[in-house]
């Protein structure tokens, strides 16, 4: 401390620290009695006042529901124990409170999230569909997920109950050259990136026998890797706005990341990791990394690379050899957009995420849905274009829109190719 008191004072920076203090971010822990807490129940901040809640109790829950959800709470209630004990083995980890679950289908939403430091999960009744995954079962699969990052995070946990870190920083103005300058340091368990935390979560869901390393999640990596365009251990330590398959592609490499350390280094590498993040003072999770597996991040991703080209050569290396078909790629936007714009541009001409594609019947129309468009909410759009004899000149016309479709939905051609049935 006194060497960086030396560094401050030299860079006059003594008299205009603004913050040097606790960032805790904690909040009274959330009792079975008492769901006080509208922003935990319902994310958008709205509260619904007409559910008739009711809730029911295991040694290690208590799971909210009302009528309309019963099915899945009953469904809960048959198996929270068992996943309980699959994760809380697997990290060696007992909690010393229940954990309060809520079960919601008040929108047209399927997902699931955690609190941990309210020990609080939140999964929706709808199962959650993804083109670019396989089939689960939705009940096991989100809640050995969401109770994953429960217990792995309190094993990690630097501080106990709901003390999430320690955030110390301080910052410099100055009127005179027009400039901000500030620092910030945290200590905690959520300095872990995300290929660790999400991945984790996916890999433990495996383990129960909820979720699985499917041939959808297989398909999108080994195109990736094949095409040399799987994101860098630095893309895959936050989710972006980038497009359609960078936050999943976080997912998907991040599961095949833990799949390999379990495969290479044992099944409780992943526990290990966490482990050794709640006990050591650790400056960066690349030094982690060194500590508990003698490679940097570098390097464990450079191996990992070696991992995949081995599987994947093996998988499919008899399929290759000069007989691949390239295809032609569709064009959302008649017009190219200006150099100048294609910074913004290029996610929406792209597209977000197109899903579908199919042609009619007749073979005289191309359709897809997709999300392409910045207003669109992740609500998808049904297109269609007319072909071309020559796919080579897919792109000559304009894609026409037909209308909006409820999420992702897919549609169907009528047989005579003159109607189109969608939601």
């Amino acid at each position: 401390m006194r060497h960086v008191t030396k560094m401050i004072g030299r860079w006059g920076w003594s008299r205009r620290i603004l913050a040097m203090a606790l960032l805790i971010a904690m909040a009274v822990g959330v009792g079975a009695e008492s769901a006080q807490a509208t922003w935990i129940l319902f994310p958008d901040g709205t509260n619904h006042p007409e559910l008739d809640w009711k809730y029911v109790e295991t040694e290690h829950f208590n799971i909210y529901y009302y009528p309309e959800v019963e099915n899945t709470a009953r469904r809960l209630y048959a198996v929270a124990e068992q996943i309980y004990d699959s994760v809380s083995g697997y990290y060696n980890y007992e909690m010393d409170r229940k954990i309060n679950v809520t079960i919601l289908d008040t929108e047209d939403y399927a997902n699931g999230w955690a609190a941990y430091n309210f020990n609080w999960i939140t999964i929706w009744a709808t199962n959650l569909y993804a083109v670019t995954r396989g089939r689960s079962n939705w009940v096991d699969d989100v809640f050995a997920h969401e109770l994953t990052h429960i217990v792995s995070l309190h094993a990690a946990a630097n501080f106990r109950g709901n003390l999430l870190g320690l955030l110390i920083g301080g910052s410099r103005t100055s009127r005179k050259h027009n400039f901000d300058a500030g620092f910030g340091l945290l200590w905690g368990s959520e300095r872990l990136p995300t290929w660790i935390v999400e991945g984790s979560a996916q890999y433990n869901s495996t383990l129960y026998g909820g979720d699985i390393r499917d041939a959808h999640r297989e398909m999108v990596t080994r195109t990736a890797y094949y095409e040399d365009n799987l994101l860098t251990i630095d893309q895959m330590s936050i989710l972006r706005d980038g497009n359609s398959l960078q936050g999943e592609m976080v997912y998907n490499q991040g599961m095949s990341m833990n799949m390999f350390l379990g495969e290479t280094w044992g099944l409780d590498t992943t526990a290990k990791i966490w482990h050794t993040a709640g006990l050591t003072n650790y400056t960066s999770y690349n030094s982690l990394l060194e500590k508990e597996l003698g490679l940097s991040k570098n390097e464990l991703y450079a191996k990992w690379k070696e991992y995949l080209a081995v599987k994947y050569q093996r998988e499919v290396g008899r399929l290759l050899g000069g007989n691949e078909v390239a295809g032609y790629k569709l064009k959302l936007f008649h017009q190219d957009p200006p150099d100048d714009q294609m910074n913004v541009w290029d996610k929406w001409h792209e597209g977000l995420a197109n899903f579908h594609v199919q042609y009619s019947p007749d073979g005289e129309y191309i359709s897809l849905a997709s999300s392409h468009g910045p207003d669109q909410n992740w609500r998808a759009k049904l297109y269609i274009k007319k072909t071309s004899p020559d796919p080579t000149d897919i792109n000559s016309g304009k894609i026409q829109e037909i209308g909006k479709l409820d999420g992702e939905s897919p549609f169907s051609w009528s047989p005579d190719s003159k109607k189109i049935v969608y939601s």
